[in-house]
């Protein structure tokens, strides 16, 4: 953990209200008072309010709809049973404010309430997957980011998926190839998701590049220097370096216009919004989201453009492709 200013990581001291910032020091933590102020005191609120409607949910006695222990015995259909929505609801706001706050920690606590979510209720009524590919990519989970996706995108091809059935497998792909083409999209696939695996794809063409640097030059760097690029890359593996990179460099650059060009047409809005995100910020969430028109793109864009923002060269590389 690193203090929010100067980002030292020695003898630094969490936020005593909600936990989930650190600072070095009193004066530090006065100067990221007036940012850190706003999602502090709703991180604590709804945290006191969920708590609160866990108790009351666990206290409930059971009838024919609630089971004895409905946090077990309910999982998987929580949406269902109608006395747990006020808790969902309440979780969705803690889930709300730890994103809002971005911290390392905060995101990891809202990617912990979000699985949790998944596991209550495996339909996912509260719609919490549009924004857990963007936590994925901020905590710098890009595998997890895509096998989410991916099974997402899968799961219910012919409509006949039995989201009540806990024995069904659920969220269960792992590992998948990130260099695979992106034949999985359908109609529907949610922005959140296109924009996401948009960003997946230039990771992996940048790390790429980096292995066909090794490749072309690997005498000539330094071993260490060599070592530190396998170590961080996704896609390394001897055999991938011993391939053609070339072939591989373009297969994965024409499947990241795929995916550029799958966002556009789905939301004319996105684009646009993340090389001038200032007004699309300022806009706040919306009330409700329509596919395809701004309120899509307000509903997602804070996490989104957080997730981007912070690999270098990622949105100019977009950019350069919308001005083409």
């Amino acid at each position: 953990m690193s203090c929010q200013i100067c980002h030292k990581t020695e003898k630094v001291s969490k936020c005593s209200r909600c936990k989930m910032a650190f600072y070095c020091s009193e004066d530090h933590q006065q100067l990221d008072f007036k940012t850190h102020k706003k999602y502090c005191v709703k991180i604590k609120k709804t945290t006191i309010e969920l708590n609160n409607q866990e108790r009351y949910l666990r206290e409930m006695p059971a009838d024919f709809s609630l089971p004895e222990n409905v946090f077990e015995e309910g999982a998987g259909h929580f949406w269902g049973i109608m006395e747990t929505r006020d808790y969902m609801r309440a979780r969705g706001q803690v889930i709300a404010s730890l994103d809002g706050l971005g911290t390392i920690t905060s995101l990891q606590a809202e990617l912990v309430h979000s699985l949790d979510c998944f596991r209550l209720c495996r339909s996912d009524n509260m719609g919490f997957r549009f924004l857990t590919p963007a936590v994925f990519l901020r905590l710098d989970k890009v595998q997890e980011c895509y096998d989410f996706i991916k099974w997402w995108c899968t799961c219910d091809p012919d409509g006949r998926y039995d989201w009540g059935n806990t024995s069904l497998p659920y969220l269960n792909i792992r590992n998948a190839n990130m260099l695979e083409p992106i034949d999985f999209f359908g109609k529907y696939t949610c922005l959140s998701f296109l924009v996401s695996m948009t960003l997946i794809k230039y990771i992996i063409y940048k790390e790429l590049v980096s292995l066909q640097t090794i490749q072309q030059l690997n005498s000539k760097l330094p071993s260490d220097l060599v070592e530190e690029i396998k170590a961080k890359s996704r896609v390394y593996t001897p055999k991938v370096l011993a391939s053609s990179l070339e072939d591989t460099i373009k297969q994965v650059q024409e499947q990241l216009t795929y995916c550029f060009d799958t966002v556009d047409a789905a939301n004319v809005h996105l684009w646009p919004a993340l090389f001038n995100p200032k007004r699309m910020l300022a806009m706040g969430l919306p009330t409700y989201t329509s596919a395809g028109d701004v309120t899509d793109v307000q509903g997602i864009f804070a996490g989104v453009y957080e997730a981007w923002k912070r690999i270098p060269g990622a949105i100019d590389y977009v950019k350069e492709i919308y001005d083409r």
